[in-house]
């Protein structure tokens, strides 16, 4: 009920990703409004994205800034990946980063920030699992998050 999807690439392009973002802002807000009005005691957002790509650092920072616009008084929590720049291979992933963690400066209140890289390295030294799925990773992440 509360995940945002689409069909269309941004292409590892924060430009790209933020494009997509001011094209679909409507259906997305349109979304969070209807989340936020099924609320009895509404007190804000906690939005999970990645910086490393086009789609997690583009469409999530016009997402964040315009929740900020809606919703100036409410709360907003992000919690982002930081990528591994140095492996995973993205050239424009440090561009992607930057301007990603400039729109959580400017919009949001708390900003929680978990190294990919370093989440894989201890799921590695306690599982002993050496290629660690996307969903151990997250749920990992979701346990740190937790305690």
């Amino acid at each position: 009920d509360c995940f945002i999807s689409g069909k269309e690439d941004a292409a590892n392009i924060f430009s790209r990703g933020y494009t997509i973002g001011k094209q679909n802002i409507e259906s997305y807000l349109e979304q969070v409004r209807l989340m936020v009005e099924s609320c009895d005691n509404f007190q804000g957002f906690m939005i999970y994205n990645a910086t490393g790509g086009g789609t997690g650092s583009g469409v999530s920072s016009v997402l964040i800034e315009h929740l900020r616009s809606e919703y100036p008084k409410d709360c907003q929590m992000n919690v982002v990946s930081y990528p591994d720049l140095y492996r995973e291979g993205i050239p424009v992933g440090s561009y992607n980063l930057v301007f990603n963690t400039h729109s959580l400066l400017e919009h949001s209140d708390t900003t929680v920030i978990l190294d990919h890289y370093k989440i894989c390295y201890l799921l590695r030294y306690s599982t002993g699992t050496w290629h660690p799925t996307p969903y151990s990773v997250n749920k990992f992440a979701a346990q740190i998050l937790c305690s």
